[in-house]
């Protein structure tokens, strides 16, 4: 996950309380980084589009719990709608990872 101290803490707990079997790395930065491809990630979960399109994670899920935003109306790809969902996607990415 990326952002400032606080927004990372808060994330990490959300994910420690709803996805604990998650192994998350926490990038934090006060500068942008020219691509996140660099962070050789299996799995990336954002809430804005544009996060997504530019990483080649094997897995990337849009996540948007409340509502649509405006600046992701063009995803095409998975999008989780709450906690459940988002474990329910990861888990059946990782079962199948393991079969393969």
């Amino acid at each position: 996950t990326m952002g400032e101290n606080k927004n990372i803490q808060n994330k990490l707990k959300m994910f420690d309380k709803y996805l604990p079997d998650i192994n998350i790395i926490p990038f934090v930065s006060s500068f942008k980084i020219p691509t996140k491809d660099s962070l050789k990630t299996k799995i990336i979960i954002d809430d804005h589009v544009r996060n997504l399109k530019t990483n080649s994670a094997d897995l990337k899920i849009l996540f948007e719990p409340h509502y649509r935003y405006d600046w992701n109306e063009d995803w095409k790809g998975l999008v989780a709608v709450n906690w459940e969902h988002l474990e329910r996607l990861v888990t059946e990415y990782l079962e199948n990872s393991l079969e393969n």
